[in-house]
């Protein structure tokens, strides 16, 4: 992979989805080999996509990266690696607004660290997206590292 192989980078990614059922989907995406400035590493994404209505939708997804580490067994889970835990809840307003949010648990270097963000999605054409949100993360131990931040992006598709 890599168009400029970053620091050298070239690596793995490639995953799978399939049904678990009529309303869950089961998602793993991997990446594997040397990783720009990241090192030689691994990661992986499980992700599990619940209809529990037809406009509200549930996901959680966990994280796992491992760097630098030749002799570890990629599928094991090693204190010095970067885990987290994303859940969202979405809920479709119309076929043109929808609101969500997003609580995440992300460990690296030992730390744990936290973030919330509130969202809208407005989608003025088929092919654009407006996200603005408001996030705020913090740190048990260190709660004057915290911040709220605001901020918008969009998609454009083509």
């Amino acid at each position: 992979t890599g168009f400029d192989q970053l620091n050298n980078g070239s690596s793995f990614l490639g995953g799978f989805s399939a049904p678990l059922g009529e309303n869950t989907t089961f998602t793993y995406i991997a990446t594997a080999g040397e990783l720009g400035w990241r090192g030689n590493g691994y990661s992986h994404s499980i992700v599990i996509d619940m209809a529990l209505t037809d406009d509200l939708n549930y996901v959680i997804q966990s994280d796992v990266v491992r760097t630098n580490d030749a002799d570890a067994n990629p599928a094991t889970i090693d204190a010095d690696d970067d885990v987290g835990i994303n859940q969202y809840l979405i809920y479709s307003l119309s076929e043109k607004v929808g609101v969500g949010t997003r609580v995440e648990w992300w460990k690296n270097e030992g730390r744990s660290q936290y973030a919330a963000t509130f969202g809208v999605n407005v989608k003025p054409m088929d092919n654009l997206i407006i996200r603005p949100e408001i996030r705020h993360d913090w740190k048990l131990a260190a709660p004057d590292e915290s911040a709220t931040t605001f901020g918008v992006d969009a998609i454009l598709t083509f």
